[in-house]
């Protein structure tokens, strides 16, 4: 498809989840170095979980390490790096690379930098094919804004644009031509999952006695919010069920996602993991069936995702939306999905109890239409204006997330003997500085001789293993574990109460407090 229609310069390249679309992302970008002088690929993500994962692909589909920028993003040790230590966060900054892994929001400083460091990027991008992974994520009251600056930016620096998805929003408002489609569609015999629509609502006691007597061998339960997850854990009172949320610092769940992909490979069941919507995108898992309390349509594709993921079920897999109320009671959905987008959800799900994997790929699609006729989202266009009269801080403060909550980091002490289980990256980092324990990483952070005396590079890759344990909470809640003064001598001050993290539920806290706040 690519082949017949080489010459635009926006592309949708629209695939099932596990049906290999880095892979064929990939390949689109080397045909266009190859035959249309491009010269460098910049793969974009929303999420660290999802870049990192897609930066080793692509290192070992490629045989190219790719240079990670991004909070966390580990500068290249090797030799001839070290060398040019000084220059290396000139490097970092600038995109100079063959092959760059970014963020949604390093990328979108490059289309309205803030600073002089994210200009320079720009010289970097000339000539540049960009896939750009997941971008339904992407904050819709800002979606039209960053595909029109993107459109300019193309224009300025010859860049080919590969967006990539399974539930592809809508380009109408924001490109002034519609990018060309390439779709790859059903590639196995049978589909591989069955949407199930319930009616009749479940809590937390419910949900968790269909799990434990359906008859699955791997199965997974996604709620809304840490508050229902939790209490669906508490109840489900199995020893081999693992606990996934966003108030778990990151070491704690990339940990935790290594032992389910694990126990998956290894056949330990049965096996139960009850999650937020952490497990929905970007992580690697296949169950037999996901129980999902009812987000948004998109969400729900993307929780789809997880089931028989690469058509290894022979009778196929199933996944049951149903409506989630905590103690019977309280409908927590509305606390994190907006109600006019939860109201097209129902309208449409409700047409029928059971739906084909295939079938939602169409309503999918009727939904985003549905999305954008009640709102264009356009508001967000006039800060163009703005800045062409010297307003330039209304495009430079734009974000990507809809998360606006101001957050404040808190250290975390955490240890674990299995190893195996650990990122390489983190052993990598903590081997470097010859660190055995969580409370040494912090008694040096709190040394300013011993961090006065490392090189810029080793001063980037120490707060890389740092933020390992930190975890960043909206003011409010930040300020009930550590008090201003705290916050004022220390910067980032450690939780020292150590029975207030706990290794199987992370952050031990009111969880209710968090019911609005997607995590």
């Amino acid at each position: 498809q690519l082949m017949e229609n080489p010459n635009d310069y926006f592309y949708t390249l629209c695939m099932p989840t596990g049906y290999g679309k880095t892979i064929t992302s990939l390949k689109m970008a080397t045909w266009l170095i190859e035959n249309q002088d491009y010269e460098k690929i910049v793969y974009v993500a929303p999420y660290l979980s999802i870049l990192e994962q897609t930066s080793d692909t692509i290192e070992k589909a490629m045989g190219e390490k790719p240079l990670e920028h991004h909070s966390l993003a580990i500068l290249d040790s090797s030799d001839e790096y070290e060398q040019r230590a000084g220059e290396n966060q000139l490097w970092m900054e600038s995109w100079a690379h063959s092959i760059v892994c970014t963020s949604f929001n390093q990328f979108s400083k490059a289309i309205f930098p803030k600073r002089a460091q994210d200009v320079l990027r720009r010289a970097f991008l000339k000539n540049c094919v960009i896939i750009i992974d997941e971008p339904q994520i992407f904050n819709p009251n800002v979606w039209n804004l960053f595909l029109c600056g993107l459109e300019g930016l193309s224009g300025l620096l010859n860049l080919k644009i590969i967006f990539v998805s399974a539930t592809m929003p809508p380009f109408d408002y924001g490109l002034s031509k519609e990018p060309a489609s390439l779709n790859v569609g059903p590639m196995y015999k049978k589909e591989r999952y069955k949407l199930y629509v319930k009616e009749e609502k479940e809590d937390e006691i419910s949900l968790a006695n269909l799990l434990k007597n359906n008859e699955v061998m791997s199965q997974a339960a996604i709620l809304n919010t840490i508050e229902d997850a939790y209490r669906v854990y508490k109840e489900l009172d199995i020893d081999n069920a693992y606990l996934l949320h966003g108030l778990m610092i990151p070491i704690h769940k990339k940990f935790i996602i290594e032992k389910i992909k694990d126990d998956l490979k290894n056949r330990r069941y049965p096996l139960y993991v009850v999650s937020t919507q952490v497990l929905e995108a970007g992580v690697d898992v296949s169950f037999g069936s996901i129980f999902r309390a009812l987000p948004i349509l998109p969400s729900i594709v993307q929780a789809a995702g997880r089931v028989n993921r690469h058509g290894e079920g022979n009778e196929g897999g199933i996944i049951w939306a149903f409506p989630f109320y905590r103690s019977m009671e309280k409908d927590t959905r509305s606390y994190i999905y907006p109600k006019e987008l939860m109201r097209i959800t129902d309208s449409l799900i409700g047409k029928k109890e059971i739906w084909g994997e295939n079938e939602l790929v169409d309503l999918v699609r009727q939904y985003y239409i549905e999305m954008f006729t009640q709102n264009t989202y356009e508001a967000s266009l006039s800060s163009i204006k703005g800045a062409y009269i010297g307003r330039w801080e209304e495009l430079s403060n734009f974000k990507p997330f809809s998360d606006e909550y101001l957050r404040l980091p808190i250290f975390v002490s955490w240890e674990i003997e299995e190893e195996d289980f650990l990122d390489k990256r983190f052993i990598f980092l903590r081997n470097k500085f010859k660190i055995s324990t969580s409370l040494e990483v912090y008694e040096r952070y709190s040394d300013s001789n011993y961090m006065s005396k490392l090189s810029f590079q080793d001063k980037k890759q120490f707060m890389i293993l740092f933020y390992h344990y930190v975890l960043n909470l909206p003011v409010k809640h930040a300020l009930q574990i550590a008090s201003k003064e705290e916050f004022l001598s220390s910067k980032i001050p450690r939780l020292n109460d150590d029975y207030a993290y706990d290794k199987k539920i992370g952050l031990k806290t009111p969880f209710e407090e968090y019911d609005n706040i997607l995590l």
